[in-house]
């Protein structure tokens, strides 16, 4: 069973591994790896959740299963900077070893619900132009590329935006 809980802050180090786990799993083949090293360095990844649990606008849970309901996920959200009126979905990782299982869309569908309860009408996120798995899972849930991009370390990045229902 997997349980979604908003973090706390003893739970910085469990994000921050989350993150630099995930990420170098995902994006090993994608973004050059000095980019990818500093990136995912644990030090700048605990000091940003941290940082994150202090600020109101940013919402970030946690996804706990298995043996001892051990951290396997995060997702975090916020409103979308480049549009007020729309949400974006920060990130939403699960440790490797839970690809598969059920965590990612877990933490998807739990963040898509609250972004539905806040009254956004859309949400965008970014996902890597190679990362094919990543961009089929969110095609899965309705995402559609909306045009833009950018390049982020070192790697372009498209925008894909989902028009919530209410």
């Amino acid at each position: 069973m997997i349980q979604i809980t908003n973090i706390a802050p003893a739970d910085a180090p469990a994000v921050a591994e989350i993150i630099s786990q995930t990420c170098r799993a995902a994006y090993r083949d994608i973004v050059p790896p000095e980019e990818l090293e500093r990136f995912a360095a644990l030090p700048g990844q605990i000091q940003q959740a941290e940082a994150r649990l202090g600020d109101p606008n940013w919402y970030c849970r946690i996804a706990r299963a298995g043996e001892g309901d051990a951290p396997c996920g995060i997702v975090s959200f916020s409103a979308c900077p480049e549009d007020p009126g729309c949400a974006i979905i920060r990130q939403c990782f699960a440790l490797p070893r839970y690809w598969g299982g059920g965590v990612d869309p877990a933490l998807l569908e739990h963040a898509l619900s609250e972004l539905r309860g806040l009254g956004y009408p859309a949400v965008t996120l970014w996902v890597f132009e190679q990362n094919t798995r990543v961009r089929r899972f969110y095609e899965k849930f309705g995402f559609v590329p909306d045009g833009a991009e950018t390049e982020f370390m070192g790697a372009i990045a498209l925008r894909y935006r989902l028009e919530l229902k209410q």
